[in-house]
C-alpha cells in the first residue's frame, strides 16, 4: 500500500513538469529584437506589410524605414505565436549557466497596438541544438523550449531586409 502511494505521488510530481504549449490569442503587429549588444531591431506591420525601422524615432532626426523579408518575419510570428515548452529547468535565473548574459542572450518582445503580448529571452542551446533555454514573459524560471527559435531570431538588421529584385529578375517575371 505504501509503494502504491509513493508511485502515485511520483506520477503527480513528475506530471507537473511535462511539456506544454503557450499560444498567443492575437497576432503581433510589432516585434522588437535585442540581440546581444547590437542595436535593437524593430519590425512593424503597417497595413499588412512588414517594415524594418532603423535609427532614432525622434521626429527631429531621420530614420530609415525599409521593407522586411516577409518570409522570415512570418516565421518569427509563427514561432512566437506557439511556443512548445518541454519542461522547467531551473526556478532561479542562473544567468551565466544558461546563457542569459548581455552578450549571449536574445530578447524578443512582441506587441499588439502597443500592448505587450509576450516576451521571450533565449539563452544557450541545449546539447542537441534542437532546444534552447528560455525565460518567458519576464519570469525568472528557466525552461527548455523545443525547435530552437534562437536560429530564427539570431539576426541582424541587414539579414532582415527584403531581398531586392534585380532588373533581370523583373524582366523574367513579365
Amino acid at each position: 500500500a505504501v509503494l502504491v502511494v509513493v508511485y502515485i505521488l511520483q506520477l503527480v510530481i513528475s506530471g507537473a513538469n511535462d511539456g506544454y504549449s503557450l499560444v498567443l490569442k492575437e497576432s503581433p503587429d510589432t516585434i522588437l529584437i535585442q540581440n546581444g549588444t547590437n542595436p535593437q531591431i524593430k519590425i512593424v506591420n503597417s497595413n499588412g506589410i512588414w517594415l524594418l525601422k532603423e535609427g532614432s524615432e525622434n521626429p527631429e532626426e531621420n530614420y530609415a524605414i525599409l521593407p522586411a523579408n516577409t518570409e522570415t518575419v512570418n516565421q518569427m510570428v509563427t514561432s512566437l505565436s506557439k511556443i512548445e515548452v518541454l519542461g522547467l529547468v531551473s526556478r532561479n535565473a542562473d544567468n551565466e549557466r544558461f546563457g542569459f548574459t548581455e552578450n549571449e542572450s536574445i530578447k524578443i518582445i512582441c506587441l499588439k497596438e502597443g500592448k505587450i503580448l509576450r516576451t521571450l529571452e533565449l539563452g544557450k542551446n541545449s546539447s542537441t541544438y534542437q532546444q534552447v533555454y528560455a525565460k518567458i514573459d519576464e519570469s525568472n524560471n528557466v525552461v527548455l523550449v523545443s525547435g530552437n527559435p534562437k536560429t530564427l531570431f539570431d539576426v541582424t538588421f541587414e539579414n532582415l531586409k527584403a531581398p531586392v529584385k534585380t532588373e533581370s529578375e523583373n524582366s523574367v517575371a513579365n
